[in-house]
């Protein structure tokens, strides 16, 4: 990413939320709600949402919107500075 691009995109973030089909208290929607309420504090604007419902964080297969996160930082597409995400030890469980 350029640094005009870096300059342009400081206050945009992406969020990422994932709920699993075992836990379910913490709801997308719900995720979503809190994420919103911390970038408005911080005056920062959501200019992409990725979600992955009832998906395990074993494993990356079958995560497309993950995969698609990923993909869209490593091409250069990712028109944001930041990701945000509810519990990343949620996100990232198990990966390896």
């Amino acid at each position: 990413m350029s640094r005009a691009n870096k300059e342009r995109w400081t206050n945009c973030t992406a969020v990422y939320v994932r709920m699993s089909t075992e836990h379910q208290q913490y709801s997308t929607s719900n995720q979503m709600d809190v994420i919103r309420e911390y970038a408005k504090r911080r005056e920062l604007g959501i200019v992409k949402e990725y979600s992955d419902e009832g998906k395990s964080g074993l494993n990356i297969q079958g995560r497309d919107s993950l995969a698609q996160m990923i993909r869209d930082v490593q091409e250069g597409k990712a028109h944001y500075s930041s990701i945000l995400v509810y519990d990343v030890m949620g996100t990232v469980s198990g990966c390896r």
